[in-house]
């Protein structure tokens, strides 16, 4: 279980920028996903930290969220898939 939470831990701190991002500008996670062009619940996934954003989809976000949540963000845990 520890070993999880550790592994988790870099992605955790990403997430939040994104979370922190949407909560500031009030964009919706289904707007986000709209305009990133992916759906509903891998945007979910993305931003509660269960999962990763392929490179594509790092950069669609940057380019959303006009760079502040930058591909950079994403790399702590594991790098960016391809």
């Amino acid at each position: 279980m520890m070993f999880a939470v550790c592994k988790h831990a870099g992605m955790e701190k990403k997430q939040t920028k994104l979370k922190t991002h949407l909560e500031a500008t009030g964009i919706k996670q289904a707007a986000l996903a709209d305009m990133v062009g992916v759906s509903k619940g891998y945007m979910s996934l993305i931003i509660n930290g269960k999962r990763g954003p392929r490179l594509k989809v790092a950069l669609a976000i940057q380019r959303a969220t006009l760079g502040a949540v930058p591909v950079e963000a994403w790399e702590d845990r594991d790098g960016v898939k391809q």
